[in-house]
């Protein structure tokens, strides 16, 4: 009995510990919240700034991630994973540990654009990007993987649209590959960089960040595709 107690007990230490290094990761903007015990559907939302909700003026419920949580059914249980400036490496060995404790039965991972902006070579962002699918895999989850959308088209970077351009295309198909490769479900987003274009209020003043109504947008994305491919979640 004594022996079980101490067992939970250290799972318990190491848990809150894990927590505790997360929030205190050094990185401004963070989301990390600890999974519920109770069981349900449970959606997993990993990245960075994005999952943040960063560029809406009231990130808690206008990101991507609260919008989407409010499209499925009631019962549904969403967690939110990501520090502003995560690459694929902090994703890998920071927040995937939150998200395998969490038993989801859906993951929505978006991770590849901070790697691309800090020039990272593309078999160390590979190689990081399959260990995460690979664990997710294990898991039995339903994973969708956003690509990287078409940041040349971004108000920020159009001093870099050249290289940007350049090299772009061979990130977005070893996102691809890589999520073929490991059965997961990849979102192009070459569409809704498109709508981008034309709608520019979907971008935050920053010229880098989508706002409110582009997290709208994007939420509506995932969801589309949750109807189609992970229909339990989606509640179909």
């Amino acid at each position: 009995m004594k022996s079980r107690e101490a067992s939970r007990f250290t799972r318990i230490r190491g848990a809150l510990r894990l927590v505790m290094a997360l929030m205190t990761a050094g990185c401004t903007g963070s989301t990390l919240v600890a999974p519920a015990p109770a069981r349900g559907e449970v959606l997993a939302a990993l990245g960075a700034s994005d999952v943040v909700g960063v560029g809406a003026a009231h990130p808690d419920v206008e990101g991507w991630v609260p919008v989407l949580a409010s499209l499925l059914p009631k019962g549904s249980r969403v967690i939110k994973v990501g520090v502003s400036g995560w690459q694929a490496q902090q994703v890998r060995d920071l927040g995937l540990p939150v998200v395998l404790r969490a038993y989801a039965d859906t993951v929505v991972l978006w991770v590849g654009v901070n790697d691309f902006l800090a020039e990272k070579s593309l078999p160390r962002f590979q190689r990081e990007f399959s260990t995460i699918l690979a664990r997710l895999e294990a898991t039995g989850a339903c994973v969708l993987v956003l690509n990287l959308p078409n940041l040349d088209r971004l108000p920020a970077l159009r001093a870099e649209a050249s290289r940007v351009r350049q090299a772009l295309p061979h990130w977005q198909h070893a996102v691809e590959e890589e999520g073929r490769r490991h059965g997961a479900l990849v979102i192009d987003l070459s569409g809704f960089s498109a709508e981008i274009d034309s709608r520019p209020e979907y971008l935050s003043p920053d010229g880098f960040h989508l706002s409110a109504h582009g997290y709208r947008r994007l939420a509506e994305i995932v969801f589309a595709t949750l109807v189609s491919s992970c229909p339990r979640v989606a509640g179909q």
